[in-house]
């Protein structure tokens, strides 16, 4: 569909994020956004041609405030839902709302590398340990950090306090498995004395 001025409607949406970016974002997070105008484009489910094009730009910059945590006042590139939807001229409802039904269609996380500085993703990479634990980089890289600054001495206090723990916890696991073994032999026991 084409408006009056001879642009489509996506055009539209695309300049009044660009706007608002220009003004109270930087450059990166201006591309997320029309990045996900892209996706919200092609996506069947989503009918931008339906509804005001200042509500949709502002729901998909509300999209990229949540995923790289703008509303957070720490963050230096801070913004409030007040300031995009007073922006907009648009109601926070109908933004929150057109925000949620993107954030569902599309299928978006928290993390997703094509909405989300490095920063942020890095918040959600994980490492799987041999044993089955689940850890977050960014607490082994420090752990690493902390480990490779120890002097030989506490290198080797570290090494003997883990070998340590080990033993205790191959006795543990040595324990449970002949306490099992001894609870499966007296049920074997009684079983055969039920049909002898």
């Amino acid at each position: 569909m084409e408006s009056f001025s001879g642009r489509t409607q996506a055009e539209e949406i695309e300049e009044i994020i660009k706007q608002f970016c220009s003004q109270y974002l930087n450059d990166e997070l201006e591309d997320y956004s029309c990045s996900l105008l892209e996706s919200v484009k092609r996506n069947r489910k989503l009918n931008i041609f339906r509804g005001r094009k200042k509500t949709w730009a502002a729901a998909v910059i509300y999209c990229i405030a949540r995923m790289n945590f703008l509303f957070d006042f720490e963050n230096e590139q801070h913004i409030t839902p007040q300031l995009i939807c007073s922006f907009s001229d648009s109601n926070k409802l109908s933004v929150v709302r057109k925000t949620d039904l993107i954030i569902n269609t599309c299928g978006l996380v928290l993390g997703d590398k094509k909405h989300s500085g490095k920063e942020i993703r890095s918040m959600f990479d994980f490492y799987k340990t041999k044993a089955g634990f689940i850890v977050a980089k960014t607490a082994l890289d420090n752990r690493l950090k902390n480990i490779s600054q120890l002097d030989e001495k506490e290198a080797e206090f570290l090494r003997l306090a883990v070998d340590k723990r080990k033993k205790q916890e191959e006795e543990k696991l040595l324990k449970r498995m002949a306490a099992r073994a001894e609870k499966n032999k007296e049920v074997q026991k009684n079983q055969l004395n039920l049909f002898g």
